[in-house]
């Protein structure tokens, strides 16, 4: 399920970038073979898949765990390459942080707990042009590498006890993850580009509370 999204998305972002590169008028570029770093702000909507376990365990306990958050963060690189060329490579790293969200009983709706997300990444990114010798590039963005979700866990009446089995303490646990980007880079002028895009997170082990993760956002980048 989670992948026929991810592929969606990306389907309509190609076909979005396809009707944008038209309105452009051929004009000579002069860049050459270049590193050019950047860095941007991102905003978006992360979607938790909670682990199977963790899910029928807050279901017996008649608890509701968010799934959607909103997530801002920020981001900064490199890519390289001929601006003239096809494809272009890069590097990226990530930091992103979601806005608390809270855990309620399931009838009663009572809050008894928060939970927020922190998480760093850095992703190999391949820039393919689609805007052919158009003014500004297009890009279509794909990227893999690695990363960490921090989890955290600040429970409303620390020392009490509660259903979860005894007396809660605030939470904060790590989990390895595996980074898939796909996305479209919009350039608007030669310093600033505005990105659409979609990251997975895989755990790269079956324990963590958490299942995959999806950010569903964009970024408005400066190049320097």
């Amino acid at each position: 399920m989670k992948s026929n999204i991810l592929f969606t998305s990306l389907a309509a972002l190609t076909v979005m970038s396809g009707a944008n590169a038209a309105q452009y008028r051929p004009v000579k570029m002069s860049y050459g073979a270049q590193l050019r770093p950047f860095v941007g702000i991102t905003l978006g909507m992360q979607t938790i898949d909670w682990d199977s376990q963790v899910k029928s365990d807050s279901k017996t306990l008649g608890v509701t765990l968010p799934e959607d958050f909103l997530v801002f963060g920020v981001e900064g690189g490199f890519r390289f390459g001929n601006y003239h060329e096809i494809y272009n490579g890069g590097l990226t790293l990530n930091f992103d942080m979601t806005i608390p969200d809270d855990v309620e009983t399931t009838i009663s709706h009572i809050k008894i707990a928060e939970i927020s997300t922190y998480s760093i990444s850095g992703t190999y990114d391949n820039y393919i042009r689609l805007s052919g010798d158009q003014s500004r590039r297009i890009d279509l963005v794909l990227g893999a590498g690695i990363g960490a979700i921090n989890e955290r866990t600040s429970w409303d009446h620390v020392g009490t006890e509660t259903t979860f089995g005894g007396t809660p303490a605030d939470e904060n646990d790590w989990a390895g993850m595996f980074v898939l980007k796909a996305g479209i880079d919009f350039e608007v002028t030669k310093y600033i580009i505005l990105s659409a895009q979609t990251r997975a997170f895989i755990p790269v082990k079956s324990q963590y509370d958490l299942d995959t993760n999806f950010i569903f956002g964009g970024a408005v980048k400066y190049v320097f």
